[in-house]
């Protein structure tokens, strides 16, 4: 059976009774909204026909804030509710569907998130520049070496010389990728995250953040904090980083858990 729901004015439908319920979930549609479907001549309060979940199974392990830089959840399960919203810039239109892989019972799953197109060029653009770099730092170099030296190690030396082409290689990579992605006219403008809003928290270790000798405080902080949820409450949970607060507080509201309990990193030196 196809709803029909009005809401500020507009009209919107036909939807049918999963989907109508789905994104009522997801809060895009309140109790007060009016809806009409064939079998009855008036529109009536949408939640006359359908009941917000009142008992919702607590998937949330526990969540923390990096500086609200980025923000990591546990989840007890890759069966999550993700908000109807585009999870980098809160749109609703346009949305498609993108899969982060998960390792979850020994077994290889995916969790789907909702992503506008615009955003998801961010990701695009990155993934284009990325292999114009590696090609033209691994091509570039030897060509150039080879015009000026040919076939001689430098100073007879094959690891100098090796040396020598890994930097050059980075500096001819980096000197590719940050102009076509910083300013390809491809992706859209309001994208801050770079097209990736979702996506699996890297494992915490004993070892400093990035084999850091002089790691931050906040780091360290934040580091510990990660290792104690994955080695305590969070054990067995499936770690995710989002970039975006106010799509993370939906979501953690949406599957039982309290927003209010994100655990804050301040910055600190």
């Amino acid at each position: 059976m196809d709803f029909y729901v009005h809401k500020n004015g507009e009209q919107i439908g036909p939807i049918d009774a999963s989907e109508l319920q789905r994104q009522f979930e997801a809060g895009l549609f309140s109790e007060d909204d009016l809806v009409w479907n064939q079998e009855q001549n008036d529109w009536k309060p949408l939640g006359s026909f359908l009941s917000r979940a009142r008992q919702i199974p607590n998937q949330i392990a526990g969540a923390a804030s990096f500086k609200d830089w980025w923000f990591t959840v546990w989840v007890r399960t890759p069966a999550v509710i993700m908000p109807a919203r585009c999870s980098c810039c809160m749109r609703t239109d346009g949305l498609r569907q993108r899969k982060v892989a998960v390792d979850f019972g020994g077994e290889r799953q995916a969790i789907e998130h909702p992503i506008c197109s615009s955003c998801s060029k961010h990701a695009g653009v990155d993934s284009i520049a990325i292999a114009i770099a590696v090609v033209a730092g691994a091509i570039i170099p030897p060509f150039v070496y080879y015009s000026l030296f040919g076939l001689k190690f430098l100073r007879g030396a094959w690891e100098l010389t090796l040396l020598v082409y890994l930097i050059c290689g980075a500096l001819v990579a980096g000197v590719f990728y940050f102009p076509i992605y910083r300013f390809c006219p491809w992706k859209g403008l309001d994208c801050a995250d770079g097209g990736w809003p979702v996506d699996i928290e890297p494992e915490a270790s004993e070892e400093p953040l990035l084999g850091k000798k002089n790691e931050r405080t906040d780091e360290r902080e934040y580091r510990l904090l990660s290792l104690r949820m994955q080695q305590g409450t969070a054990k067995d949970c499936i770690a995710l980083r989002f970039t975006n607060r106010q799509y993370l507080a939906e979501f953690i509201a949406l599957n039982g858990g309290d927003p209010s309990q994100i655990v804050t990193i301040e910055a600190k030196f």
